[in-house]
């Protein structure tokens, strides 16, 4: 979409994206080999790859299989999205954007396995959850130019564990999530003059994503549930049989 003056809008390009990649499913599903009962052999699948706009087709597609009773198995395809815009915190619910002439989503609940790899600050598909750090938004507008598509080329292997997340829902469907760590503040790409202050940059920009924050531990609750003063006195009055100890009013 957008390429040239009369061009798509991103959700009319979406619509033909979704009926292009269904055709070409059909044709790679079919080139599968199968035995004389038509099982697949070998362990062979077809492996679906979206980036961007494209990761975008992609879970409109697996939005439609998941309503599809005819869908192909699980073993038959995966799939992994780029830099798609819609797996992020803020979008929370359905909604239309005008200007993009597409609804923005939460992401499917199918049975496939998914493979969802980010770039950290990417302004496309991780914008600030926190959207009222001026600092941080320009640093995710500055991260669409230095890491939306670059993204595409991270060795998965070198992903940190902590920045891995596997869910599986209540399909049976896995999610991985690779969040794929910035070498350099996008900001200071951008601005290489900002480079001395980068740590101190980073640490103020961390603060608009809530998956950054210190995870905290409620405190421990000493008492499980009001007791009424008769239940205290009917505990003072009964044994603990085999303690030896007796039950004292704390």
């Amino acid at each position: 979409p957008y390429t040239g003056r009369g061009d798509l809008t991103l959700g009319a390009s979406i619509d033909v994206g979704k009926a292009n990649l269904d055709a070409q499913i059909d044709a790679a599903l079919g080139r599968l080999a199968k035995d004389a009962n038509g099982n697949i052999v070998g362990g062979e699948k077809v492996t679906v790859v979206g980036l961007s706009a494209g990761s975008l087709v992609v879970t409109e597609v697996l939005r439609d299989m998941a309503a599809d009773a005819n869908a192909p198995d699980k073993d038959q395809i995966t799939f992994i999205v780029v830099a798609d815009s819609s797996r992020q915190k803020l979008i929370d619910k359905a909604r239309y954007n005008n200007k993009y002439d597409y609804t923005y989503q939460p992401a499917p609940e199918t049975a496939y396995d998914v493979v969802v790899v980010t770039g950290e600050y990417d302004g496309m598909a991780d914008f600030p959850d926190r959207p009222f750090n001026l600092l941080a938004i320009m640093n995710a507008i500055a991260g669409s130019i230095f890491v939306h598509v670059p993204v595409m080329y991270a060795d998965l292997a070198n992903v940190p564990a902590e920045n891995i997340t596997v869910d599986v829902n209540a399909k049976g469907g896995t999610t991985t999530h690779y969040l794929v760590p910035a070498k350099k503040l996008p900001l200071v790409q951008l601005l290489p003059f900002l480079a001395p202050r980068e740590a101190e940059l980073k640490a103020k920009i961390d603060k608009a994503y809530s998956r950054n924050d210190v995870p905290t531990v409620a405190a421990r609750s000493l008492v499980a549930a009001p007791v009424l003063r008769q239940d205290v006195d009917d505990v003072q009055e009964a044994p603990v049989e085999g303690s030896g100890a007796d039950v004292t009013e704390a």
